[in-house]
């Protein structure tokens, strides 16, 4: 063909452009991202809205009850999920495929903005989160010391949390846990009751002698001045002394009514590191920031904000998730470098012919990384799916490339020129090449166009694969023709008759002789060949279709074991007393394939939507019952890491006490009843790990992370009123639950009593582990009925009352008092 003429007659033409190809596909694998999987966009949005104090019926009724409708009117929405806790109202709105998600947010935004007023006045402003797979928090801290928690929390919000937020691809640095200064006004009610004024208008009093106000400006001849009233507090002890007017005209200071103090907020929440108090610091890098840029920009400001701060100090990295990345990719560029390895190894113990290895050697790196180029042009980053798709291409790399020197070796045999053998080997041969490289691209290219979220996942699976094909029947016609022209010599198609390689093909003629004898045979018993063939095919999927329909299938046996007999008795016309044999096995293997499929008590081919990940991490979730205080449930935790601690290949331990981990939709549960462990494994043995002497293989975890979760719920057991629910943080739904049944209706008891017989026979089902329902009892209440009447008397209303109460349990957090651009 005239590409391949061309590269034989032009090679320095063709090494150019190869070149070429070899520099872009580099400059292009060194701007890829590094990540564990490729880019999923999933349609979903969030709304988070905080009303402090409110129990869950009010937080249904007054908030998320009218969010729900509001966004149901949004374009493209499919499903909408929401939480009603206490305190914390949670919609998730999940959209169509197609739905472009910044739209859609922006469009929740609007309709939320909309309702903003019909919202009770208390209301904090919604968050609209939009949930993005990329943009995940990626680093874990814990920062201990020894000094009061307050000051690491100061360190932590003025000082390590600016310098980390100015990282490339740091999207936003969240703190949590420690002391968080506050200035208390605690008023003293029977000094109110002696002024008569209400704890209300005290706040009042107070936030109107606490402000900056602008008052305008002067023009004084050629001069202008602003004018600015500057009356808020700059020292706490200001509070104390500030006096303000009482209903009859009397004026007093705060402290003769309040005692002022510089203290810090009521804990509702808590974290700990290594069974120790601390900050925790978690990063969350950009949607097009590479994790592991990011986790090492991170590690290095870490490690100068070590040498910077007060050696008591110390950063405790709980997680790193570019290390799992960093070794899933690893171990895949490890089994691609062995495949390929393996590969030119088999290829010159069939070749003999160490110059035609060295061809197959060249072109299947260069294949590979000319194919870094259009994945980079498509937007694919480096990760376990496309690293998976260039191992797997590797196997048709070579196939191009025997093909052709297998037949330019026919050409030299024959006393041709090592330049005509290469154009006519790969003349002859050109359209059958094309026509099996096209086969490929079919086979894979479609799955790129898969629909829905897997179609997403495996999209760069299949255009990398039919991409690397295509670069190996380019170089299949160019670069291997023209190498081979250029190093073979006439008679390289001789086999050797003596020494290893004659051994070698000796033992390769055995082969073909015991080959053709069975040829022969399965040529004249064709039927009997065909028969079996396509039996043992439906036996197979006989024996998949028992183990999950189980004897619910039994009535179709009779039915396939007739069309055995029926094609048997076809055999029998033709062979006889071998055509019975047959026969007769293939009726009895019918019953045998559903008997071992019912047998096995379960799916023989398990189904999911991406496979299981060990990423060294282990959950934890613990529940106390409603109403459970902050310190029940961290003595509670405090048991659990006490036996965590024990287990040999955990490391690290971080945990949260409060809430729950948000999980895929961002429901989580709030309250101090609630407390979450992320524990961090040791680092996993990889592939590379295992086969390098050099490595100190002590310090590595041989055992996966579900094994690690199994031994740890045996060592924490049951622990008294509580629930604790352990698993292994795998794939893309973390340590959550695989598989959740959501039952509709308006009656919530009725609902409750449904759920609950639903959840009573999971728990009786084999094999599932930590079965729950959303539906929680709530935490002991006090309710308060406001005589109206006796209300009315001294001129009061429900509100007034109901803000009144609120502000002498809650306090009131409007007025805010600024130190240094700090607000406390």
């Amino acid at each position: 063909m005239w590409l391949t003429s061309v590269s034989i007659r032009r090679p320095v033409f063709i090494l150019m452009v190869v070149s070429a190809l070899i520099v872009l596909g580099l400059n292009s694998v060194g701007k890829m991202n590094l990540e564990l999987n490729p880019k999923v966009d999933f349609p979903f949005v969030s709304v988070m809205t905080t009303y402090p104090g409110a129990g869950p019926e009010e937080i249904e009724s007054q908030v998320t009850k009218k969010i729900e409708d509001a966004v149901a009117s949004v374009n493209g929405v499919k499903t909408i999920t929401s939480s009603s806790q206490e305190g914390v109202s949670a919609v998730s709105i999940e959209f169509n495929l197609g739905v472009d998600d910044d739209t859609a947010a922006a469009d929740v935004r609007e309709k939320v903005s909309a309702i903003r007023e019909a919202l009770p006045l208390d209301v904090r402003e919604p968050v609209i989160l939009k949930f993005d797979a990329n943009s995940q928090p990626v680093v874990y801290y814990g920062l201990t010391g020894n000094r009061p928690s307050r000051d690491i929390r100061d360190i932590a919000d003025n000082i390590i949390k600016p310098r980390l937020s100015k990282i490339p691809g740091v999207a936003a640095v969240n703190i949590t846990g420690g002391d968080v200064r506050e200035i208390s006004v605690d008023v003293r009610k029977e000094r109110l009751d002696a002024y008569g004024v209400s704890i209300n208008e005290l706040v009042q009093l107070i936030k109107a002698n606490n402000l900056n106000f602008p008052a305008g400006h002067i023009v004084e001849g050629n001069r202008e001045y602003n004018v600015r009233v500057v009356g808020e507090f700059t020292d706490p002890r200001q509070i104390a002394e500030t006096r303000v007017r009482m209903p009859n005209g009397q004026t007093v200071k705060v402290a003769d009514i309040a005692d002022v103090r510089d203290t810090v907020e009521e804990r509702r929440d808590l974290s700990r590191i290594n069974r120790k108090d601390s900050v925790a610091i978690v990063i969350q890098k950009t949607s097009e920031g590479n994790t592991v840029d990011v986790a090492r920009g991170v590690r290095a400001e870490v490690d100068r904000l070590e040498r910077e701060l007060p050696r008591d100090i110390d950063f405790v990295l709980n997680q790193d998730l570019s290390v799992n990345v960093e070794n899933s990719v690893e171990d895949v560029k490890t089994s691609l470098f062995l495949g390929s390895f393996l590969a030119v190894v088999v290829v010159f113990l069939f070749l003999h012919n160490i110059r035609g290895t060295f061809i197959v050697a060249i072109a299947i790196p260069t294949s590979i990384l000319a194919t870094f180029l259009p994945m980079y042009a498509f937007g694919f980053t480096l990760n376990g799916m496309t690293m998976l798709a260039l191992s797997l291409a590797v196997g048709i790399l070579v196939d191009d490339s025997i093909v052709v020197l297998e037949n330019i070796y026919r050409h030299l045999a024959r006393g041709e020129e090592p330049i005509e053998a290469a154009i006519n080997g790969r003349s002859e041969i050109g359209l059958a090449a094309i026509t099996i490289t096209l086969v490929d691209c079919v086979v894979f290219l479609p799955i790129a166009f898969m629909g829905g979220i897997v179609g997403q996942f495996f999209r760069s699976f299949g255009i990398t694969v039919a991409t690397a094909t295509l670069f190996s029947l380019f170089m299949s016609f160019t670069l291997t023709p023209m190498l081979a022209s250029r190093w073979y010599r006439a008679g390289e198609g001789v086999e050797p008759k003596g020494g290893i390689f004659g051994v070698i093909n000796a033992f390769y003629h055995w082969l073909d002789r015991i080959y053709r004898a069975v040829l022969e045979r399965a040529l004249r018993y064709r039927g009997v060949v065909v028969y079996t063939g396509t039996g043992l095919l439906f036996l197979i999927f006989i024996t998949i279709a028992a183990s999950v329909a189980g004897t619910a299938m039994a009535g179709a046996l009779p039915t396939l074991a007739g069309l055995f007999i029926v094609f048997g008795i076809l055999l029998l016309w033709r062979y006889r007393i071998l055509g019975l044999m047959v026969t007769g096995a293939g009726v009895a293997a019918v019953f045998l394939a559903f008997a071992l499929g019912a047998a096995a008590g379960r799916p023989l081919l398990l189904f999911r939507f991406a496979p299981d990940q060990d990423q060294g991490q282990v959950s934890v979730i613990g529940e106390l019952p409603a109403g459970t205080s902050l310190d029940r449930t961290v003595r509670v935790a405090k048991q659990v890491e006490d036996v965590v601690a024990q287990v040999e290949d955990v490391e690290n331990i971080f945990t949260a006490v409060g809430a729950t981990s948000a999980g895929f939709r961002g429901l989580a549960n709030v309250g101090p009843q609630y407390f979450t462990m992320s524990l961090k494994l040791r680092d996993k043995m990889g592939l590379g790990d295992s086969i390098n002497p050099f490595v100190d293989k002590s310090k590595l975890r041989k055992r996966p992370d579900t094994q690690v979760a199994d031994e740890l719920r045996r060592r924490v057991g049951q622990v008294p009123g509580a629930t604790i629910k352990i698993a292994a943080v795998t794939g893309f739904g973390g340590g959550g639950a695989a598989l959740q049944v959501d039952i509709l209706g308006y009656d919530i008891p009725q609902l409750t009593r449904l759920g609950s017989q639903v959840l009573k026979a999971f728990k009786e089902e084999p094999g599932v582990l930590n079965p729950d329902i959303s539906t929680r009892i709530g935490k002991p209440e006090q309710r308060i009925e406001v005589d109206r009447d006796k209300a009315a008397a001294y001129g009061l209303s429900v509100a007034q009352v109901s803000a009144a109460l609120r502000t002498s349990l809650e306090g009131d957090e409007s007025i805010v008092f600024r130190e240094r651009g700090n607000e406390y």
